[in-house]
C-alpha cells in the first residue's frame, strides 16, 4: 500500500520540503501545519494532491500552488496572510480556511466556482 500522506505538521521546519515532497507523485494530503514556514514554495505538479494543512505558520502570501490541479481543501488559517491571490488555477477548491489572517477585502475567487465553504473569520475584513 502506497502512503498517502505526506506529514511534516508540527517539525519546527521553517520551509516546505520539496524534494521530499516530489519524490512520490500520489500524496492524498500534505500536512505542513504548527511549523515556521515563511514562504510557499513552487509545490511540483500533482494531480493527486486533494488536501494541503499549512495553517499555524508564517506564511505572508499565497503562491506557488498552480500545479495542484485537484487540490479540494486548502487550510491557511493562522498565518500573516494579507490577500487572497494566486488561487485562480485551482478550479475544484471546494474548502478554504483562511481565517485568523491578516486579509482586509475578499477577492480574487471568481474561477473558483467549486468552493462550498470559505472561513474568513478572525481577519480584518469589513463590510
Amino acid at each position: 500500500r502506497i502512503n498517502t500522506i505526506f506529514d511534516y505538521a508540527g517539525k519546527g521546519i521553517t520551509e516546505i520540503p520539496i524534494e521530499e515532497f516530489g519524490l512520490n507523485s500520489h500524496w492524498k494530503v500534505a500536512a505542513l501545519s504548527n511549523n515556521k514556514i515563511t514562504k510557499l514554495s513552487h509545490f511540483p505538479k500533482s494531480d493527486e494532491l486533494e488536501e494541503l494543512s499549512i495553517a499555524n505558520n508564517r506564511i505572508t502570501k499565497i503562491e506557488g500552488l498552480g500545479l495542484l490541479y485537484n487540490l479540494r481543501v486548502l487550510k491557511l488559517a493562522r498565518n500573516s496572510i494579507p490577500r487572497i491571490e494566486n488561487l485562480h488555477l485551482l478550479y475544484h477548491l471546494e474548502h478554504l480556511d483562511l481565517s485568523h489572517n491578516n486579509i482586509k477585502v475578499i477577492e480574487n475567487l471568481t474561477n473558483n466556482i467549486k468552493i462550498q465553504h470559505i472561513d474568513l473569520s478572525f481577519n480584518a475584513i469589513r463590510a
